[in-house]
């Protein structure tokens, strides 16, 4: 089964090198790691370049545009996704290999986030309610375990499936909220408490960005009612059972 790992990346050369090396210390070796430039000014394509990952372009500014060209790029089996500040645990690729191995039927796996740069006091307090708040308040909109942009993987030929009905142009919503949408009109997502990884505390920093995010994730989730509306999704969950 081979992993590729994609990373949409935008001036972000302060994180991306701890994160690839993350991922060159893995136990599982991903097939390839494709990092997206999305006009990057800063020297992230060098650093991206340095630990031999591929490297391609998206000109349209934005994280949707930039991931679609990444997963369009993939040719593992398993499409990863993870950002330029995500520093994952060495077993994290052998943990979302397994979960592939050993649930058929699952079309995505995603887990939680765990901030590694906030004040130690604050710093488990600060990644439960912030992931709490995610999967609990997306979560019950969807009716399901939404994906995590920061940690999730798929089956290619479940974005293969997806990729011409995804809002991939919109740049004013949540890639991993519309993708989940787009895979539980038809397929399971699991989620995986366990498997875990770092991510930076940017959004806790950035009052004005957390403002942003909230923004999106509304539109993000009326972007599909009514036809994808609480109700709806809760009824066909039941039917699936």
């Amino acid at each position: 089964m081979k992993l590729s790992v994609v990373i949409p990346v935008y001036n972000d050369a302060r994180y991306l090198k701890p994160c690839l090396q993350a991922i060159a210390a893995q136990t599982v070796q991903p097939y390839e790691i494709i990092v997206v430039d999305n006009n990057c000014t800063d020297n992230s394509v060098a650093i991206a370049k340095a630990f031999n990952a591929t490297v391609v372009s998206e000109t349209i500014q934005g994280i949707w545009p930039a991931a679609a060209r990444g997963y369009d790029s993939a040719t593992g089996d398993i499409i990863v996704r993870c950002d330029a500040d995500t520093i994952a645990p060495q077993d994290w690729l052998e943990k979302i290999r397994a979960s592939f191995e050993e649930n058929k039927d699952q079309f995505a796996v995603t887990g939680p986030g765990v901030f590694y740069d906030t004040p130690q006091p604050l710093r488990f307090f600060a990644s439960f309610y912030y992931m709490y708040a995610y999967f609990l308040l997306v979560g019950s909109a969807m009716a399901n375990t939404p994906l995590f942009g920061s940690n999730f993987a798929l089956k290619r030929s479940v974005w293969m499936r997806v990729r011409l009905s995804v809002h991939s142009t919109h740049t004013d919503i949540h890639d991993d909220i519309d993708l989940s949408y787009h895979i539980l009109s038809f397929g399971s997502i699991r989620y995986d408490r366990k498997l875990q990884v770092g991510i930076s505390g940017r959004p806790l920093k950035d009052w004005k960005g957390s403002r942003t995010r909230i923004s999106r994730g509304a539109r993000s989730l009326l972007l599909h009612w009514p036809t994808a509306s609480p109700r709806r999704l809760y009824e066909m969950r039941i039917k699936r059972q």
